[in-house]
């Protein structure tokens, strides 16, 4: 079987925390779906005290977010903190220059840097994808819990990513 596609997440906050849910919850379904194992090897929040209602045994807690973008094991990174700058766009920058793919939920990074960011990942070899939950927001405001994933509408993933565009059952 291939690799399995390795997962960090900075943020877990409700989208966060869902996105962690999906990955423990449906393992077997989005690896059948993706092709390949998701693997969530660490993630990135503001208090590692919080109560929520998540499994993270066997999950490698990175004070730093700063630090997922650049570890060895880590192949995407799902940037769910928010902002427009700061530390989400130094997330996803330092991600896309160590070659990661990243993926975010994040309308005001894309609304202000998304221009950038994909010429970023084109520059580097990498994808830089938007759920499709940002991209109705920025047409619709509307509350969202869920978290569907989606490519950039032209239908082409390597098999790297494949498994991400799954994580919504899309």
């Amino acid at each position: 079987m291939t690799a399995p596609l390795k997962i960090g997440i900075a943020g877990l906050g409700t989208v966060g925390a869902g996105v962690v849910k999906l990955l423990t919850e449906h393992d077997r379904l989005l690896s059948l779906r993706g092709g390949r194992r998701l693997k969530l090897v660490a993630v990135s929040a503001r208090s590692k005290a919080k109560k929520r209602d998540i499994d993270l045994d066997g999950v490698r807690w990175e004070k730093d977010p700063l630090t997922l973008a650049t570890a060895p094991d880590i192949d995407v990174v799902v940037e769910l903190i928010g902002g427009s700058s700061g530390v989400a766009k130094r997330l996803a920058e330092r991600a896309l220059r160590s070659g990661k793919h990243v993926v975010t939920a994040n309308k005001a990074l894309l609304a202000m840097h998304g221009a950038e960011l994909a010429a970023l990942a084109e520059r580097y070899g990498v994808r830089f994808r938007v759920t499709n939950i940002a991209i109705r927001d920025l047409a619709k405001p509307r509350t969202v819990t869920g978290v569907p994933f989606t490519d950039r509408g032209d239908g082409e993933l390597p098999p790297m990513t494949h498994a991400v565009k799954f994580l919504g059952g899309a």
